[in-house]
């Protein structure tokens, strides 16, 4: 069997086969979501794409990121800090931010020397990507639930 490329002749036929697998899973979804997701790629799916920052005095130290999908789950990317105290913080914060947006899951695919701070947020290992990024270096998936009653089902993600 070989693989081809999707071209752009093909998407309404493919469309339907992604439309009725997501259905099944019971995400609301329609047609031209999914048509439009054909066209810009995983970028559709994404709702925020995040950067931030925290300051000592007005020098910044540290960078975080948070990438939420559709599905209510954000990812926790980019933890860059100068030690556990501040990293702990800034997770935190992102957790907080996260509540208030009702996103009923946040994870990471964090490094082990930051596994202790994610677990002391309540976060749990979900398992390890070995090599990951690069070789040599393997990740842990950190995840924690936050809104856990909220329904996809009750939602329409377009």
């Amino acid at each position: 069997m070989e693989l081809e490329l999707v071209a752009p002749h093909q998407r309404d036929r493919v469309a339907p086969l992604l439309l009725a697998y997501w259905k099944e899973r019971g995400l609301v979804i329609d047609e031209h979501w999914v048509t439009t997701y054909l066209k810009k790629g995983h970028a559709t799916e994404t709702t925020t794409d995040e950067f931030f920052c925290t300051k000592q005095g007005n020098t910044i130290i540290g960078v975080i990121s948070l990438v939420t999908d559709i599905s209510g789950v954000a990812e926790i990317r980019d933890e860059v800090a100068p030690d556990s105290e501040t990293l702990k913080a800034m997770i935190a914060a992102l957790l907080g931010l996260a509540q208030t947006r009702n996103n009923r899951k946040v994870y990471s695919l964090a490094l082990p020397e930051n596994v202790p701070v994610y677990e002391s947020l309540g976060f749990v290992s979900e398992g390890t990507l070995r090599n990951h990024f690069v070789e040599g270096e393997d990740v842990i998936v950190m995840s924690r639930f936050l809104n856990t009653l909220k329904s996809r089902n009750k939602e329409k993600w377009i």
